[in-house]
């Protein structure tokens, strides 16, 4: 069954993705001993951040209005289900992406994959967006293939030994 939306709800995921990713990538950066890794985790983090507010402002211009809740944040929650569900987290929670990404080479491809489904869903919400959004969101792509070539810089630099370091050992999710 697919979902359709209006351009105003895939800005609102985009904003929501854009978070999730915020949160992973800082969440690494703060566990990180190597300042290579440290750095480019902070840099990607900021990135989200500068995203979510070109997306909140395109989100500004429009003279959309949601539907009336039955409760309040019933649209926010809906929002924040169908992204966590489809493109960052794949129905997984920050915590939960974090605790499959226990070292620097696996937190590195978690972010190749998230950088690469963010281009594909970026590209693809184009074309439901006002023509003054599209540029937005021409640029934001660009934006995501760099960090991907910055994390492969990134993991071409870092030897093996630095690549296997554990910034997320099993002790730090133990209930």
């Amino acid at each position: 069954m697919s979902q359709t939306f209006k351009g105003n709800e895939i800005i609102n995921l985009a904003i929501e993705i854009e978070k999730n990713g915020y949160m992973f990538y800082k969440s690494v950066a703060g566990k990180a001993k190597s300042v290579k890794v440290r750095k480019v985790f902070l840099w990607l983090a900021a990135e989200e951040n500068k995203h979510r507010k070109l997306f909140k402002a395109i989100l500004e211009g429009t003279d959309w209005h949601p539907q009336p809740e039955s409760y309040t944040g019933e649209y926010n929650d809906y929002v924040k289900a169908v992204a966590d569900g489809n493109i960052f987290t794949k129905g997984k929670t920050v915590k939960n992406i974090i605790k499959q990404s226990p070292s620097i080479l696996q937190a590195l491809k978690t972010a190749i994959g998230f950088e690469k489904a963010s281009v594909e869903f970026y590209s693809r919400m184009k074309k439901f967006v006002p023509e003054s959004g599209q540029v937005i969101i021409r640029s934001v792509i660009e934006e995501e293939k760099q960090h991907i070539v910055r994390i492969l810089e990134l993991k071409n630099k870092l030897n093996k030994k630095e690549l296997d370091i554990v910034i997320f050992p099993q002790s730090h999710f133990s209930v």
